[in-house]
């Protein structure tokens, strides 16, 4: 990956978290579990983008004075600390008010493009980067074929569109929400494509 980019993988449930440096730090996702040592590594952060309203994403953004990003369809949860069920199911209580988050984020020599990308959640987003060949994907989609699971806020019918999006993208690197970044991104878009219209298409 390009050197002002770096990850931080998670384990177990925990999200990966990709950090942007440039005029500012921006944290995309701020995982469950993670934040001390995220915090550690990278001190203070100006804004966080979250790829979508799962406490496994968003967990940790409390820990941070900074700016908070999230698509307008994933607001609410938020708000309710509800999280479409996940907080529950991690057991955390947690609640916060982001701002929606604009067409594109600039951080140095990073241009990223917003795409709504709804069927994890209604609010889902990936972040690309079309120079740099780089998606961060959320829980869109996964290397190897996988893609994000639909029952917790999801839509399976908004998931297969998403993912015939993402194919016709050109990148490179796949930046997913859990798992090691990969490269041959677009070709891992297209045999996830290939494999959600086998389950779900109609």
């Amino acid at each position: 990956m390009e050197p002002g980019l770096r990850a931080i993988i998670s384990k177990g449930y925990d999200s990966n978290v990709y950090v942007i440096k440039g005029e500012k730090t921006i944290l995309v996702d701020t995982g469950l579990g993670l934040t001390p040592k995220i915090k550690r590594k990278v001190g203070e952060v100006d804004i966080i983008i979250n790829t979508h309203a799962h406490v496994d994403h968003c967990g940790g953004n409390n820990y941070f004075n900074a700016i908070i990003y999230m698509h307008p369809k994933d607001i609410e949860e938020a708000k309710n600390g509800n999280f479409y069920g996940t907080a529950k199911l991690f057991g955390r209580e947690i609640s916060f008010e982001p701002e929606p988050i604009p067409n594109k984020i600039k951080n140095g020599e990073y241009l990223f493009e917003v795409l709504h990308t709804p069927g994890h959640t209604p609010g889902s987003i990936c972040l690309y980067e079309p120079r740099e060949k780089i998606l961060i994907s959320g829980d869109i989609l996964f290397p190897n074929g996988s893609f994000g699971r639909e029952d917790l806020g999801g839509n399976m019918r908004d998931l297969l569109a998403s993912l015939k999006m993402l194919t016709k993208l050109d990148f490179e690197w796949l930046l997913p929400g859990h798992g090691k970044p990969v490269n041959n991104g677009k070709k891992h878009a297209q045999l996830a494509y290939e494999v959600a219209e086998s389950i779900f298409g109609i």
